[in-house]
Parts: structure tokens; sequence; C-alpha cells
């Protein structure tokens, strides 16, 4: 008992000794100030420490007459209260993991003469501006990682006159959340791997032309960045560069790219794309879940853009409208041309997807011209002109092959159609049962009619002799004409609130709507529900959740729900929601 009183004695007195002490010095240090030293073997100073009372450091350029060239590894390793430091202009070299952890340090002040910053030095630190000298060669890797309020970067200069190249490490500045702006001279050569990853502040960032490479994960989760300048010096963009930047819209990759890799703008909001010639290699997943990517201006032609390897979950990117200098691949993409929706396809063929006026009179044009380029009108699309109810006159041009179904259900006025073709041309259009409106019509063709209205001929009046009275006979009962029957309105869409993966499953929740009888939801692997398919049909309108099963396992699917109620005996059907995705388990 007396040996443990005595052991906790002496540990106690040991603290005591030791509590004035900063315990990252080395031993044989000597003190200058609040600062710990130690002559190295070239007889140069480097600085290994400070007093755990200190808080602002003024490190001299020279102490006993000696230069101080360095700052040791671990130096002020945790020193918690420590808010300032100046390093004069004799530094060259501020060693690893220097000031981890200070993390109330706020300010410092890095010379010209210093030369390499090495890995973790600043980790986890307060500071709020940062300038970084040209003379700098090497920023290692998590130099300022974990930096939380450093808003305010300058990396190296514009100045011809350095001679020197700087190469930022891996993870450099990674995680520093309050980071907005970033200058990057063109001295800087080279950008390492989640250098700026998880900056969620950033905004926009402009890489000089000194780059070659932008490598892994770079600026991954930069969730606000809206604006990249990529240089014509840059020949590859790494897997997950732009991982989840989830602002970015727009982006130009210059003619020097020839790879873009794995993930690399997974995720992001990107509207347009334009993309250099130079591009040979996309990555698989380069563009996954891009699902507003609209179009691509290619600089390149349709024959170079065929050629490009593009790997597996890109269809975001391939089945977007690609704008080549010599023509366009539509895709079945929606384009609005004088206020009617089309859709366009690779063959320069247009659908009418929907036409918004409600005329007497309508001539479909043979064909309707796009970014420059004619597209040959060859089918008219699903509720095309279905709030058309005014419509009685329409003529078709010979190109239309099909009509989808519903096309011209509510043109209950639709009395003459003028088809420039042939009967025989006219009968191989495939018109779906739908369109009882546009069958019962009268088919003018070029050679003939279909359902010609004969009308019947009144018989006249016997003649009756005048003399004769006639006797008074009852009279016909009459009829009133009955009235056209009032169109039928499509009903109000609903949207979908809540998608969920299951194991070879999907759950789908919607907003209820009201006035309809029920719900149609449909799920495919493709954005235009042709593969895969299936369709499921709620008859309640209170419900507002159904789950389809029997799905194919860990497969991105799209969603989509309408709406629909009955009308004598027939279903109308809303628009079609938004699409929504979600990958099964």
């Amino acid at each position: 008992m007396k040996k443990i009183f005595s052991l906790i004695l002496s540990l106690a007195m040991l603290l005591t000794i030791t509590s004035g002490l900063n315990l990252t010095a080395y031993a044989d240090s000597s003190q200058y100030g609040n600062i710990y030293y130690e002559e190295k073997e070239d007889g140069t100073i480097e600085i290994t420490g400070c007093t755990s009372s200190a808080t602002s450091i003024n490190i001299p350029s020279t102490i006993v007459g000696k230069t101080v060239t360095s700052i040791r590894n671990c130096a002020f390793y945790g020193c918690k209260s420590l808010t300032s430091v100046t390093i004069p202009n004799s530094i060259t070299s501020i060693g690893r993991e220097a000031f981890y952890d200070c993390t109330s340090l706020t300010s410092i002040s890095i010379p010209h003469s210093v030369t390499s910053i090495d890995n973790y030095a600043f980790y986890g630190t307060s500071l709020i501006n940062l300038s970084i000298p040209a003379s700098v060669a090497s920023i290692g890797e998590g130099a300022f990682n974990g930096c939380k309020s450093l808003a305010n970067v300058t990396i190296g200069n514009n100045d011809s006159a350095e001679k020197r190249s700087t190469e930022i490490g891996n993870s450099a500045f990674s995680e520093c959340t309050s980071l907005s702006s970033v200058t990057i001279g063109n001295n800087v050569t080279s950008i390492g791997a989640a250098a700026f990853s998880d900056c969620s502040s950033l905004t926009s960032v402009t890489i000089p032309n000194s780059v070659t490479s932008i490598e892994y994960g770079t600026f991954s989760y930069c969730e606000n960045l809206t604006s990249v300048t990529i240089p014509n010096s840059v020949t590859s963009i790494g897997d997950e560069v732009f991982y989840r930047c989830s602002s970015l819209k727009n982006i130009t990759i210059p003619d020097s790219v020839t790879s873009i890799g794995d993930h690399a703008f997974f995720e992001c909001k990107l509207v347009t794309l334009t993309m250099g010639n130079g591009v040979n290699y996309i990555d698989s997943c380069a563009f996954l879940n891009c699902e507003q990517l609209y179009e691509v201006n290619y600089n390149g032609t349709v024959a170079q853009w065929k050629a490009i390897s593009v790997d597996s979950n890109n269809s975001n990117l391939t089945k977007a409208i690609i704008k080549c200098t010599d023509g366009i691949l539509g895709n079945g993409n929606e384009v609005i041309i004088d206020n009617v929706v089309y859709n366009i396809y690779n063959d320069y063929t247009a659908q009418i997807n929907k036409y918004p006026g409600n005329p007497e009179i309508l001539t479909i044009p043979e064909s309707v011209s796009y970014e420059g380029y004619s597209f040959k009108i060859n089918s008219i699309g699903d509720y095309a002109f279905l709030e058309c109810t005014n419509l009685k006159s329409l003529t078709m041009p010979s190109g239309v092959t099909k009509i989808g179904q519903y096309a011209f259900y509510c043109c209950t006025y639709l009395k003459d159609v003028y088809y420039l073709s042939t009967i025989s041309d006219w009968n191989k259009i495939e018109i779906t049962n739908t369109n009882d409106v546009l069958k019962k019509a009268t088919i003018h063709c070029i050679d003939g009619t279909i359902n010609e209205k004969v009308t019947t001929p009144q018989p006249q009046p016997r003649p009756q002799p005048s003399p004769t009275p006639t006797p008074t006979q009852p009279q016909p009962t009459t009829t009133t004409p009955t009235t056209a029957p009032k169109p039928v309105l499509k009903p109000k869409s609903t949207k979908i609130k809540k998608v969920k993966a299951a194991k070879k499953a999907v759950s789908v929740e919607w907003k209820k709507v009201s006035g309809v009888k029920g719900y149609q939801v449909q799920v495919a692997t493709d954005k235009k529900f042709k593969k895969n398919k299936k369709t499921a049909t709620v008859k309640k309108q209170k419900t507002t959740k159904v789950t389809i099963k029997k799905l194919k396992a860990k497969k991105k699917y799209y969603v989509r729900i309408r709406t629909y109620k009955t009308v004598n005996g027939k279903k109308v059907y809303s628009s079609w929601s938004k699409v929504k995705t979600v990958k099964t388990k």
C-alpha cells in the first residue's frame, strides 16, 4: 500500500515539474523567448516547439547568430492556444504536421523563402486567408486539410519570371468547407487527388494552362461549384473528379482532353455540355444520374462522335441531343419549334408531341427545321391534338406513318381530313383504336375519298287535287337535334413524392388528386419506357402508394405516374408526371 502511495506521489511531482514544458519539443532543445530550437549539423537553426502558454509567435531569422532555416516535424503539434505565427524570410521548409491541430491559429504569413510545406502541416487550423508564394514547389498531402474557416486561397502567381513549378498534393485542401475563392497561378503543374474535395462553399475555379491532368476526385462533393474553366493543356479528366457537384450545370471540355474517367460527372446537374473532338474514351458511369443533361455541343462530326468508345451506364450522355459540326443526333428528345413540341430522331424524322393551339383549320407541315437541319414529320404522338376541340378540317402530309393513342380524342367536330397521298398509303398508316373521330371523318386523298358522306335526296310531295279538301293529318313528332358532345378534358396530373428501392422491387408514393378515378404507375429500364416495362393500376383515388415487384435486381429503373377518370365507359388519362429514377436492391 505504501509503495502504491509513493508511486502516485512521484507521478504527481513529475506532472508538476513538466506542466510548463511543451512535450513536443525535443529534450536537447534550447529556449529562445517562447520557442524552442536546435542547431543542425550544417550549423543552421531548426525550430522544434513552443511553450504551452504561447499565443503569438514571432520566429526570428537568426538565433545566436545562426540562420533559422526550418520548422521541425510536429513542432507545434496540438498547440491549441496559438493564434498567430510570423515566419521569417530565412525559412525554407515547414515540416510534417508542424502546426497540426492548432485549432486557434487564424493567421500565418508564408515568406518567399519557403520551398516546401510537408504533409498535414496545417491540418485542422482556423486559418481564414492564405497566400502560398510561387517559391513553394511542393504542398504536401493534406497540408491544409480540414481548415474549416479557410475562405480565400492564392497559390503561386502568373509571373513568368518565376521558374519554379508547384505541385499540390493529394487532399491538400480537402474539407475546407468555407473555401469560396481559389486562385491558382500558372506555375502550378499538378493538382493531386481529392485536392479540393468536400469544399462545399467553392463556387468557381479556373485551372491554369500549366496543368495537364485533373486527378481522382479533385473537386468531388463541391456541391456549390457552378463554374469550372478547363484549359486546353489538360489531356485527361480522372475518376470522380466532379463527383456529386450538384450545382454544376454547364461545362466545356477542350479539344485537348482524350479521356474522361469513371464517375467523373456522377450526379452533376448538367444541362448542356460542350465537348472537344479529342475525346476518344469515356469510362463507365462518367455521366451516370446526370438526369437533366439535354444537349451536347460536340466540336466534331457525327462520324467522330460515333467513333468514341463510351463505356456502360452513360445513357444520360448518349441519349441527349448531340449537336455535331455536320449534323444532329436527336435521340428522340423533345424540342419546341414555333410553340409546338416535337420529338426529333437520328434519322432526321420528327413526331408531333403536343400542339398548343385550338384552331378550326390546321395544316401539319411536311417537315420542320431545327438548328438549320430539316426533320421530316412521320408520326403523331399520344394526345398530340387532345386539346384541339374546335378542329374541323385537317391537312396531313404524306410522310405520316403512325398516329398514337388518343391523338384526336376530343376533336369531336373533325369532319374532313385532306391527306396528301393515295388511299392505299392512307390505309397503311398505323392508327390506334382510340382515334374513332379520325377514322369516321371524310378522308380526301389525291386519288379518291374515304367515308364520303352521301346526301340522301328528299322525297317530293305527291300532287293533291285542289278542289278536294284534305283531312287534317296529325303532325309528325319532331325531335330537337342533339348538340355535339362536350369535349372531354384530361384529368389533373399528379407528382411523385418519393421512390424507394427494395429487393427486386420499387415503392412509389405520390400526391393525392381529387376528381380522378385512380392512378397508373409505370416503371422501365429506359427513358422511353419500352424495356422491361411494368404497369400498375391503382383503382382507388385515396390510395397514394404502391409497390411494383418482380423487377430485376440492382437495376436502374425510370418511374412515372398519371391519373385517369372514366368517361362513357372509357378511361381518359392525364399527362405523365416528371420521371424519377431508382436502383433496385
